[in-house]
């Protein structure tokens, strides 16, 4: 399960506001939420903190046009 642990008001760039899909990873070291566009989180697994690692935004060029769901491989 996610829980609130904390905002990170240093980050500079945008987050999806209003997420369509969130998804965690089998290792749960990384989350993901789609909507307008991905965004990718590291997590610590002590603590929970996310961290945003990549970022791809809404666009033809990205293949995003609005996520609505997040399929993980295993692999």
């Amino acid at each position: 399960t996610l829980d609130f642990i904390d905002v990170d008001r240093g980050y500079q760039g945008s987050y999806s506001i209003w997420p369509d899909a969130v998804a965690v990873s089998p290792d749960d070291r990384n989350v993901y939420v789609a909507s307008n566009q991905l965004d990718v989180f590291s997590r610590d697994p002590a603590t929970g903190k996310l961290t945003v690692t990549q970022q791809i935004l809404n666009g033809n060029e990205a293949g995003i046009l609005g996520g609505s769901a997040i399929l993980i491989s295993p692999d």
